[in-house]
């Protein structure tokens, strides 16, 4: 549900951001009404501009973070820590089992 103030952005912005009322009071040679009319679209403009902007860098620093985070701990729970050594890497282990079974050397 929209709130009343995004529903009153949303009007306010449809209503000075087409170019008609600009366009129409440049050729109509009102020069004040054509530069308040670049200054509403400017007021409204620059700020909705950062905030795209701003979320689509939040956004892709969390996606980093996130995946970052993911590959880290798909590496520890994998592969281990540097503590365990390599009996503690699991694909140490599976490596070690197929080279065992292959060569038929049975422990």
């Amino acid at each position: 549900m929209e709130s009343t103030f995004s529903r009153q952005v949303s009007i306010f912005r449809g209503d000075i951001c087409y170019p008609h009322r600009i366009v129409a009071s440049l050729v109509r040679g009102q020069s004040l009404q054509f530069l308040l009319n670049i200054i509403r679209w400017l007021l409204i403009a620059i700020p909705a501009t950062w905030t795209n902007s701003w979320l689509s860098y939040v956004q892709n620093k969390l996606a980093l973070a996130y995946r970052t985070r993911l590959t880290k701990e798909v590496l520890k729970q994998y592969l281990g820590d540097e503590a365990d050594g390599p009996d503690g890497k699991v694909y140490y282990k599976i490596c070690q089992y197929c080279l065992l079974y292959l060569c038929g050397i049975t422990e």
